[in-house]
Protein backbone atom coordinates (compact mmCIF):
# COMPACT_ATOMS: atom_id res chain seq x y z
CA UNK A 1 0.00 0.00 0.00
CA UNK A 2 2.59 2.40 0.63
CA UNK A 3 4.44 2.23 -3.18
CA UNK A 4 1.20 3.47 -4.83
CA UNK A 5 0.83 6.25 -2.70
CA UNK A 6 4.45 7.47 -3.81
CA UNK A 7 3.62 6.89 -7.40
CA UNK A 8 0.73 8.99 -6.68
CA UNK A 9 2.52 11.70 -5.91
CA UNK A 10 5.01 11.90 -8.30
CA UNK A 11 2.41 11.87 -11.06
CA UNK A 12 0.94 14.19 -9.28
CA UNK A 13 4.11 16.44 -9.13
CA UNK A 14 4.95 16.07 -12.60
CA UNK A 15 1.86 17.07 -13.84
CA UNK A 16 1.99 20.27 -11.61
CA UNK A 17 5.25 20.76 -12.99
CA UNK A 18 3.55 20.72 -16.66
CA UNK A 19 0.93 23.02 -15.47
CA UNK A 20 3.40 25.45 -14.34
CA UNK A 21 5.17 25.23 -17.71
CA UNK A 22 2.20 25.84 -19.79
CA UNK A 23 1.17 28.81 -17.80
CA UNK A 24 4.92 30.49 -17.98
CA UNK A 25 4.59 29.38 -21.93
CA UNK A 26 1.29 31.03 -21.96
CA UNK A 27 2.51 34.41 -20.20
CA UNK A 28 5.81 34.14 -22.36
CA UNK A 29 3.57 33.87 -25.35
CA UNK A 30 0.80 36.93 -24.02
CA UNK A 31 4.45 39.25 -23.02
CA UNK A 32 5.94 38.13 -26.36
CA UNK A 33 2.78 39.59 -28.02
CA UNK A 34 2.31 41.94 -26.17
CA UNK A 35 6.41 43.38 -27.03
CA UNK A 36 5.87 42.78 -30.83
CA UNK A 37 2.78 45.26 -30.46
CA UNK A 38 4.72 47.63 -28.09
CA UNK A 39 7.59 47.55 -30.77
CA UNK A 40 4.95 48.31 -34.03
CA UNK A 41 4.47 51.42 -31.93
CA UNK A 42 7.61 52.18 -31.34
CA UNK A 43 8.93 51.71 -34.99
CA UNK A 44 5.75 53.93 -36.49
CA UNK A 45 6.76 56.57 -33.96
CA UNK A 46 10.68 56.05 -34.75
CA UNK A 47 9.54 56.51 -38.45
CA UNK A 48 6.96 59.80 -37.22
CA UNK A 49 10.03 61.37 -35.72
CA UNK A 50 12.29 61.04 -38.10
CA UNK A 51 9.98 62.34 -40.82
CA UNK A 52 9.35 65.48 -37.90
CA UNK A 53 13.21 65.35 -38.08
CA UNK A 54 13.88 65.49 -41.43
CA UNK A 55 11.06 68.40 -41.61
CA UNK A 56 12.90 70.40 -38.84
CA UNK A 57 16.76 69.52 -40.77
CA UNK A 58 15.37 71.28 -43.52
CA UNK A 59 13.80 74.36 -41.27
CA UNK A 60 17.62 74.43 -39.62
CA UNK A 61 19.18 74.16 -42.88
CA UNK A 62 16.75 76.96 -44.28
CA UNK A 63 17.50 79.20 -41.15
CA UNK A 64 21.26 78.50 -41.78
CA UNK A 65 21.27 79.87 -45.00
CA UNK A 66 19.36 83.11 -43.85
CA UNK A 67 21.94 83.19 -41.01
CA UNK A 68 24.83 82.94 -43.77
CA UNK A 69 23.27 85.86 -45.50
CA UNK A 70 22.58 87.67 -42.38
CA UNK A 71 26.50 87.12 -41.32
CA UNK A 72 27.41 88.18 -44.75
CA UNK A 73 25.79 90.83 -44.51
CA UNK A 74 26.72 92.07 -41.13
CA UNK A 75 30.34 92.02 -42.90
CA UNK A 76 30.31 93.89 -45.16
CA UNK A 77 28.08 96.58 -43.28
CA UNK A 78 31.40 96.18 -40.59
CA UNK A 79 33.50 96.46 -43.26
CA UNK A 80 31.73 99.39 -44.82
CA UNK A 81 31.42 100.57 -41.11
CA UNK A 82 35.52 100.97 -40.68
CA UNK A 83 36.03 102.38 -43.56
CA UNK A 84 33.91 105.15 -43.10
CA UNK A 85 35.46 104.95 -39.48
CA UNK A 86 38.78 105.00 -40.76
CA UNK A 87 37.77 107.93 -43.28
CA UNK A 88 36.36 109.69 -39.99
CA UNK A 89 39.51 109.17 -38.32
CA UNK A 90 42.18 110.58 -41.10
CA UNK A 91 39.64 113.47 -41.10
CA UNK A 92 39.95 114.53 -37.84
CA UNK A 93 43.60 113.75 -37.52
CA UNK A 94 43.77 115.97 -40.51
CA UNK A 95 41.77 118.64 -38.83
CA UNK A 96 43.53 118.13 -35.41
CA UNK A 97 47.10 118.96 -37.30
CA UNK A 98 46.18 121.96 -38.80
CA UNK A 99 44.34 123.11 -35.95
CA UNK A 100 47.70 122.36 -33.93
CA UNK A 101 49.63 123.86 -36.52
CA UNK A 102 47.51 126.79 -36.38
CA UNK A 103 48.07 127.13 -32.27
CA UNK A 104 51.81 126.68 -32.35
CA UNK A 105 51.88 129.27 -35.01
CA UNK A 106 49.90 131.20 -33.03
CA UNK A 107 52.09 130.64 -30.00
CA UNK A 108 55.21 131.02 -31.47
CA UNK A 109 54.16 134.32 -32.81
CA UNK A 110 52.89 135.03 -29.37
CA UNK A 111 56.22 134.23 -27.64
CA UNK A 112 58.01 135.98 -30.31
CA UNK A 113 56.45 139.17 -29.21
CA UNK A 114 56.78 138.56 -25.89
CA UNK A 115 60.25 137.82 -26.54
CA UNK A 116 61.36 141.22 -28.40
CA UNK A 117 59.47 143.22 -25.10
CA UNK A 118 61.22 141.01 -22.98
CA UNK A 119 64.92 141.68 -25.13
CA UNK A 120 63.78 145.30 -25.45
CA UNK A 121 63.22 145.78 -21.78
CA UNK A 122 66.39 143.83 -20.80
CA UNK A 123 68.37 146.21 -23.13
CA UNK A 124 67.23 149.22 -21.57
CA UNK A 125 68.06 147.33 -17.87
CA UNK A 126 71.09 146.35 -18.86
CA UNK A 127 72.02 150.03 -20.51
CA UNK A 128 70.72 151.09 -16.88
CA UNK A 129 72.24 148.63 -14.58
CA UNK A 130 75.93 149.08 -16.90
CA UNK A 131 75.78 152.70 -16.46
CA UNK A 132 75.21 151.99 -12.26
CA UNK A 133 77.92 149.41 -12.80
CA UNK A 134 80.38 151.33 -14.23
CA UNK A 135 79.87 154.06 -11.82
CA UNK A 136 80.51 152.36 -8.88
CA UNK A 137 83.30 150.25 -10.28
CA UNK A 138 84.52 153.22 -11.10
CA UNK A 139 83.87 154.61 -6.94
CA UNK A 140 85.36 151.24 -5.90
CA UNK A 141 88.56 151.56 -8.43
CA UNK A 142 88.95 154.68 -6.99
CA UNK A 143 88.62 153.97 -3.08
CA UNK A 144 90.57 150.86 -3.98
CA UNK A 145 93.34 153.09 -5.39
CA UNK A 146 93.55 155.06 -2.47
CA UNK A 147 93.14 152.15 0.06
CA UNK A 148 96.11 150.60 -1.58
CA UNK A 149 97.99 153.77 -1.70
CA UNK A 150 97.20 153.96 2.34
CA UNK A 151 98.30 150.11 2.31
CA UNK A 152 101.48 150.94 0.88
CA UNK A 153 102.31 153.82 2.84
CA UNK A 154 101.70 151.58 5.94
CA UNK A 155 103.59 149.06 4.86
CA UNK A 156 106.40 151.40 4.14
CA UNK A 157 105.92 153.27 7.23
CA UNK A 158 106.06 149.80 9.02
CA UNK A 159 108.58 149.19 6.87
CA UNK A 160 110.72 152.47 8.33
CA UNK A 161 109.62 151.70 11.68
CA UNK A 162 110.99 148.21 11.79
CA UNK A 163 114.19 149.47 10.47
CA UNK A 164 114.16 152.32 12.80
CA UNK A 165 113.68 149.55 15.48
CA UNK A 166 115.96 147.48 14.11
CA UNK A 167 118.66 150.16 13.91
CA UNK A 168 117.99 151.04 17.48
CA UNK A 169 117.93 148.08 18.75
CA UNK A 170 120.94 147.08 16.64
CA UNK A 171 122.92 149.89 17.78
CA UNK A 172 121.90 149.35 21.93
CA UNK A 173 123.34 145.57 20.90
CA UNK A 174 126.35 147.12 19.51
CA UNK A 175 126.85 149.55 22.34
CA UNK A 176 126.31 147.01 25.26
CA UNK A 177 128.94 144.92 23.61
CA UNK A 178 131.72 147.74 22.95
CA UNK A 179 133.44 149.70 24.56
CA UNK A 180 132.49 153.03 22.94
CA UNK A 181 128.71 153.40 20.93
CA UNK A 182 130.46 156.30 18.77
CA UNK A 183 129.23 155.97 15.56
CA UNK A 184 132.70 156.19 14.50
CA UNK A 185 134.46 153.44 16.54
CA UNK A 186 131.41 151.28 15.88
CA UNK A 187 132.34 152.30 12.03
CA UNK A 188 135.80 151.22 12.51
CA UNK A 189 135.04 148.18 14.55
CA UNK A 190 132.84 146.98 11.46
CA UNK A 191 135.21 147.89 9.19
CA UNK A 192 138.01 146.35 11.00
CA UNK A 193 136.34 143.00 11.80
CA UNK A 194 135.33 142.58 8.26
CA UNK A 195 131.70 142.99 8.97
CA UNK A 196 130.88 145.74 6.54
CA UNK A 197 134.58 144.74 4.17
CA UNK A 198 135.88 141.46 2.78
CA UNK A 199 139.44 140.07 2.75
CA UNK A 200 141.99 141.99 0.47
CA UNK A 201 142.32 138.28 -1.18
CA UNK A 202 138.35 138.50 -1.82
CA UNK A 203 138.28 142.38 -3.00
CA UNK A 204 140.97 141.93 -5.60
CA UNK A 205 139.22 138.48 -7.09
CA UNK A 206 135.76 140.12 -6.42
CA UNK A 207 135.52 143.68 -7.87
CA UNK A 208 132.29 143.23 -9.85
CA UNK A 209 130.15 141.80 -7.42
CA UNK A 210 131.38 144.02 -4.71
CA UNK A 211 131.16 147.27 -6.94
CA UNK A 212 130.62 150.23 -4.80
CA UNK A 213 131.98 148.92 -1.72
CA UNK A 214 134.28 150.77 0.62
CA UNK A 215 138.06 150.83 -0.09
CA UNK A 216 140.32 149.91 2.94
CA UNK A 217 143.91 149.84 3.46
CA UNK A 218 145.81 147.40 5.55
CA UNK A 219 145.62 149.53 8.15
CA UNK A 220 141.84 148.73 8.89
CA UNK A 221 141.99 145.30 7.75
CA UNK A 222 143.28 142.21 10.04
CA UNK A 223 146.80 141.12 8.82
CA UNK A 224 147.48 138.52 11.49
CA UNK A 225 147.47 134.90 12.11
CA UNK A 226 144.58 132.94 13.45
CA UNK A 227 146.76 129.82 14.73
CA UNK A 228 149.73 130.36 16.79
CA UNK A 229 152.73 129.63 15.38
CA UNK A 230 156.61 129.93 15.72
CA UNK A 231 156.86 132.99 14.09
CA UNK A 232 154.48 134.65 16.43
CA UNK A 233 154.82 133.52 20.00
CA UNK A 234 156.93 134.47 22.92
CA UNK A 235 160.19 133.16 23.06
CA UNK A 236 161.27 129.97 25.03
CA UNK A 237 160.75 130.27 28.97
CA UNK A 238 158.92 133.70 28.23
CA UNK A 239 155.96 134.44 29.34
CA UNK A 240 152.56 134.05 26.77
CA UNK A 241 150.09 137.00 27.23
CA UNK A 242 147.00 136.62 26.25
CA UNK A 243 144.92 139.66 25.13
CA UNK A 244 141.54 140.19 26.51
CA UNK A 245 138.67 142.52 26.40
CA UNK A 246 138.27 146.34 27.88
CA UNK A 247 142.19 146.03 26.48
CA UNK A 248 143.41 143.68 29.01
CA UNK A 249 146.05 140.78 29.28
CA UNK A 250 146.75 138.08 30.60
CA UNK A 251 149.00 135.72 31.42
CA UNK A 252 148.36 131.90 30.57
CA UNK A 253 151.75 130.04 30.94
CA UNK A 254 155.35 130.16 29.51
CA UNK A 255 156.41 129.43 26.24
CA UNK A 256 158.71 126.40 27.41
CA UNK A 257 160.27 124.07 24.59
CA UNK A 258 157.75 121.82 24.72
CA UNK A 259 154.82 124.09 23.64
CA UNK A 260 157.12 125.73 21.25
CA UNK A 261 157.78 122.03 19.70
CA UNK A 262 153.74 121.68 19.65
CA UNK A 263 153.19 125.20 16.89
CA UNK A 264 153.82 124.97 13.92
CA UNK A 265 156.15 127.06 12.34
CA UNK A 266 153.82 129.02 10.60
CA UNK A 267 149.69 129.66 10.07
CA UNK A 268 148.18 127.31 7.88
CA UNK A 269 145.42 129.55 6.93
CA UNK A 270 147.98 132.32 6.24
CA UNK A 271 151.28 130.62 4.28
CA UNK A 272 152.32 129.73 2.17
CA UNK A 273 148.95 131.23 0.22
CA UNK A 274 145.45 132.69 2.49
CA UNK A 275 142.90 130.52 2.29
CA UNK A 276 139.51 131.55 1.00
CA UNK A 277 136.35 129.84 1.43
CA UNK A 278 133.90 130.85 -1.42
CA UNK A 279 131.27 130.13 1.03
CA UNK A 280 131.60 128.94 4.52
CA UNK A 281 128.45 127.87 7.23
CA UNK A 282 129.04 128.84 10.61
CA UNK A 283 126.85 126.06 12.87
CA UNK A 284 125.99 127.13 16.27
CA UNK A 285 124.42 124.41 19.05
CA UNK A 286 120.84 125.78 19.52
CA UNK A 287 117.63 123.49 19.27
CA UNK A 288 116.03 125.67 16.80
CA UNK A 289 118.06 123.66 13.95
CA UNK A 290 116.09 120.81 14.78
CA UNK A 291 112.20 122.66 13.44
CA UNK A 292 114.77 122.87 9.92
CA UNK A 293 116.50 120.40 7.88
CA UNK A 294 119.58 122.67 6.61
CA UNK A 295 121.82 119.27 6.49
CA UNK A 296 122.48 118.83 2.46
CA UNK A 297 122.55 123.10 2.73
CA UNK A 298 125.23 123.16 5.65
CA UNK A 299 127.17 120.59 3.80
CA UNK A 300 127.02 122.20 0.79
CA UNK A 301 129.38 124.93 1.60
CA UNK A 302 133.32 124.91 0.97
CA UNK A 303 133.71 125.02 4.41
CA UNK A 304 132.02 124.16 7.53
CA UNK A 305 132.75 125.74 10.96
CA UNK A 306 131.18 124.26 13.88
CA UNK A 307 131.35 125.56 17.96
CA UNK A 308 132.37 123.66 21.39
CA UNK A 309 130.95 120.46 20.84
CA UNK A 310 128.45 120.36 17.99
CA UNK A 311 127.82 116.73 17.26
CA UNK A 312 126.74 115.26 13.43
CA UNK A 313 126.15 111.65 14.33
CA UNK A 314 122.19 111.44 14.52
CA UNK A 315 121.74 115.17 13.31
CA UNK A 316 122.42 114.91 9.90
CA UNK A 317 119.61 115.71 8.36
CA UNK A 318 119.66 118.95 10.03
CA UNK A 319 122.85 120.05 10.86
CA UNK A 320 124.72 118.38 8.22
CA UNK A 321 128.01 115.54 8.41
CA UNK A 322 130.54 117.50 7.64
CA UNK A 323 133.16 119.49 10.22
CA UNK A 324 136.18 121.59 8.45
CA UNK A 325 137.14 123.49 11.54
CA UNK A 326 135.91 123.55 14.91
CA UNK A 327 136.34 126.32 17.65
CA UNK A 328 136.26 124.69 20.90
CA UNK A 329 137.61 125.43 24.40
CA UNK A 330 137.62 121.96 25.25
CA UNK A 331 139.84 118.74 23.76
CA UNK A 332 137.06 116.61 24.15
CA UNK A 333 134.72 118.34 21.79
CA UNK A 334 137.10 117.47 18.87
CA UNK A 335 136.09 114.41 16.44
CA UNK A 336 139.56 113.13 16.16
CA UNK A 337 138.93 113.51 12.73
CA UNK A 338 142.27 114.30 10.68
CA UNK A 339 140.11 116.48 8.22
CA UNK A 340 138.91 118.46 11.19
CA UNK A 341 140.79 121.39 12.33
CA UNK A 342 139.98 122.26 15.96
CA UNK A 343 140.91 125.74 17.22
CA UNK A 344 141.52 125.41 20.68
CA UNK A 345 140.57 128.33 22.76
CA UNK A 346 143.41 128.67 25.58
CA UNK A 347 142.61 131.18 28.49
CA UNK A 348 144.46 129.72 31.55
CA UNK A 349 147.54 127.92 32.58
CA UNK A 350 146.20 124.95 32.84
CA UNK A 351 144.13 124.79 29.47
CA UNK A 352 147.93 125.46 28.30
CA UNK A 353 149.41 121.94 30.28
CA UNK A 354 146.30 120.41 28.24
CA UNK A 355 147.29 121.53 24.48
CA UNK A 356 151.03 120.72 25.20
CA UNK A 357 150.39 117.41 26.64
CA UNK A 358 147.53 116.37 23.88
CA UNK A 359 150.21 117.96 20.71
CA UNK A 360 152.63 115.54 22.55
CA UNK A 361 150.96 112.45 22.49
CA UNK A 362 149.71 113.34 19.12
CA UNK A 363 152.35 115.40 17.36
CA UNK A 364 150.28 114.81 13.82
CA UNK A 365 147.18 116.10 15.63
CA UNK A 366 145.14 118.94 14.00
CA UNK A 367 144.36 120.55 16.82
CA UNK A 368 145.89 124.22 17.13
CA UNK A 369 145.74 127.20 19.82
CA UNK A 370 144.09 130.45 18.76
CA UNK A 371 146.68 132.75 18.19
CA UNK A 372 147.15 136.01 20.69
CA UNK A 373 146.76 137.81 17.77
CA UNK A 374 143.21 137.04 17.02
CA UNK A 375 142.49 136.66 20.09
CA UNK A 376 143.62 140.82 20.04
CA UNK A 377 141.34 140.94 17.07
CA UNK A 378 138.20 139.78 18.44
CA UNK A 379 138.13 141.25 21.87
CA UNK A 380 139.73 144.62 21.44
CA UNK A 381 136.71 146.48 21.56
CA UNK A 382 134.65 144.43 23.49
CA UNK A 383 133.43 144.91 27.20
CA UNK A 384 133.33 140.87 27.87
CA UNK A 385 134.69 138.08 26.52
CA UNK A 386 133.88 136.75 23.79
CA UNK A 387 132.33 133.40 22.90
CA UNK A 388 133.66 130.63 20.70
CA UNK A 389 130.64 131.31 18.18
CA UNK A 390 132.05 135.08 17.74
CA UNK A 391 135.48 134.18 17.42
CA UNK A 392 134.01 131.18 14.59
CA UNK A 393 131.98 134.56 13.14
CA UNK A 394 135.31 136.38 12.79
CA UNK A 395 137.51 133.88 11.44
CA UNK A 396 134.70 133.55 8.51
CA UNK A 397 134.76 137.03 8.12
CA UNK A 398 138.16 137.21 7.49
CA UNK A 399 138.57 134.01 4.99
CA UNK A 400 135.52 133.43 3.45
CA UNK A 401 133.38 135.56 0.12
CA UNK A 402 129.55 134.59 1.66
CA UNK A 403 129.32 133.36 5.19
CA UNK A 404 125.63 131.33 6.41
CA UNK A 405 125.14 131.12 9.93
CA UNK A 406 122.59 128.25 11.47
CA UNK A 407 121.62 127.90 15.03
CA UNK A 408 122.81 131.18 16.91
CA UNK A 409 119.19 131.87 18.47
CA UNK A 410 116.79 130.24 20.36
CA UNK A 411 117.36 131.07 24.09
CA UNK A 412 115.02 129.85 26.65
CA UNK A 413 113.06 131.38 29.38
CA UNK A 414 115.70 131.03 31.62
CA UNK A 415 118.21 132.72 28.98
CA UNK A 416 119.91 130.07 28.21
CA UNK A 417 120.46 128.53 24.93
CA UNK A 418 119.61 124.44 24.90
CA UNK A 419 121.28 122.35 22.53
CA UNK A 420 120.21 120.54 19.87
CA UNK A 421 121.54 117.46 20.86
CA UNK A 422 119.63 117.36 23.74
CA UNK A 423 122.04 116.64 26.97
CA UNK A 424 121.10 118.14 28.88
CA UNK A 425 124.49 120.07 29.73
CA UNK A 426 123.93 123.57 30.44
CA UNK A 427 127.22 126.10 30.61
CA UNK A 428 128.43 127.54 33.71
CA UNK A 429 127.02 130.69 34.91
CA UNK A 430 129.49 133.32 33.20
CA UNK A 431 129.05 131.55 29.63
CA UNK A 432 125.11 131.36 30.03
CA UNK A 433 125.53 135.13 30.18
CA UNK A 434 128.17 135.51 27.17
CA UNK A 435 125.71 132.58 25.09
CA UNK A 436 122.72 135.02 25.63
CA UNK A 437 124.42 137.96 24.50
CA UNK A 438 126.38 136.01 21.11
CA UNK A 439 123.48 135.41 19.18
CA UNK A 440 121.84 139.18 18.97
CA UNK A 441 125.36 140.61 18.26
CA UNK A 442 125.91 138.11 15.61
CA UNK A 443 122.07 138.91 14.31
CA UNK A 444 123.60 142.45 14.56
CA UNK A 445 126.38 142.03 12.29
CA UNK A 446 124.49 140.10 9.79
CA UNK A 447 122.18 143.05 9.57
CA UNK A 448 124.74 145.51 9.45
CA UNK A 449 126.74 143.35 6.81
CA UNK A 450 124.05 142.67 4.42
CA UNK A 451 122.45 139.25 2.84
CA UNK A 452 125.12 139.06 0.24
CA UNK A 453 127.91 139.16 2.94
CA UNK A 454 125.94 137.17 6.05
CA UNK A 455 122.56 135.61 5.47
CA UNK A 456 120.91 133.95 9.06
CA UNK A 457 119.65 130.60 7.47
CA UNK A 458 116.49 130.26 10.09
CA UNK A 459 113.15 132.50 8.43
CA UNK A 460 112.44 135.21 11.53
CA UNK A 461 115.76 135.40 13.03
CA UNK A 462 117.43 138.06 10.96
CA UNK A 463 116.23 141.35 12.47
CA UNK A 464 115.25 142.48 8.77
CA UNK A 465 113.22 139.24 8.07
CA UNK A 466 110.58 141.48 10.03
CA UNK A 467 110.48 143.97 7.27
CA UNK A 468 110.75 141.00 4.33
CA UNK A 469 111.18 137.54 4.69
CA UNK A 470 112.93 136.41 1.59
CA UNK A 471 113.63 132.79 3.10
CA UNK A 472 109.80 132.60 4.55
CA UNK A 473 107.80 130.01 2.93
CA UNK A 474 105.16 130.97 0.95
CA UNK A 475 101.89 132.54 2.47
CA UNK A 476 103.73 133.10 5.56
CA UNK A 477 105.97 135.83 6.69
CA UNK A 478 107.69 137.48 10.19
CA UNK A 479 106.20 139.12 13.01
CA UNK A 480 108.53 140.64 15.33
CA UNK A 481 109.84 139.11 18.40
CA UNK A 482 108.26 135.66 16.40
CA UNK A 483 111.04 133.22 16.00
CA UNK A 484 109.50 131.39 13.28
CA UNK A 485 107.29 132.41 10.45
CA UNK A 486 103.44 133.02 11.18
CA UNK A 487 100.50 132.19 8.21
CA UNK A 488 100.01 135.27 5.93
CA UNK A 489 95.61 136.50 6.35
CA UNK A 490 93.86 133.42 4.71
CA UNK A 491 96.67 130.55 5.08
CA UNK A 492 97.18 127.92 7.46
CA UNK A 493 100.14 126.14 8.99
CA UNK A 494 100.37 122.29 8.71
CA UNK A 495 101.43 121.36 12.67
CA UNK A 496 104.77 121.61 13.65
CA UNK A 497 105.99 122.18 9.76
CA UNK A 498 107.00 126.16 9.59
CA UNK A 499 108.20 125.31 5.92
CA UNK A 500 104.64 124.05 4.62
CA UNK A 501 101.94 127.20 4.70
CA UNK A 502 98.13 126.45 3.00
CA UNK A 503 95.07 128.34 2.16
CA UNK A 504 92.98 127.57 5.15
CA UNK A 505 89.92 125.46 3.86
CA UNK A 506 91.64 124.25 0.45
CA UNK A 507 93.61 121.72 2.07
Amino acid sequence: MAKPSSSKRGRSAVYLLLFVLGVATFAARVKTTDSKSRLREVHEQSRQLEVTLEHKGKEVAGKELRVDAALRALNESESALLQVKGRLERERSLACEKEKHAFVEKAKARLAEERRERDAKTEVEKAAASETLSAVANQVLEETRKLEGNITLLLETKAILLRSITEAEGSLIIGRSLNSDDPAAVERFLRRTGVTLLPPAVRESDDRARKGAAAADSSTHYTGSFVLNLQICAAENERVLLPKWRGQVGVIGVATKELRSSLPSRDPFVHPSPVIYPSCAVVGNSGLLLQWSFGEEIDSHAAVIRVNAGVTEGFEGFVGSRTDIRFTSRLRNGSGSPKEVVMLQVTSEEDLGSFVEHKSSNPNSTVFMVSTDFHAHVQRELVGPATNGLFAVFFALQRCRRIAVYGFSGADENGTAQPYYGDGERPARPQQRRVVGEGPLIMELARRAGKDRIRVAEPCNSPLDAVECESCAKGSHCEPGQPFPVPDDGFCMREGNYTSFYKCGGG
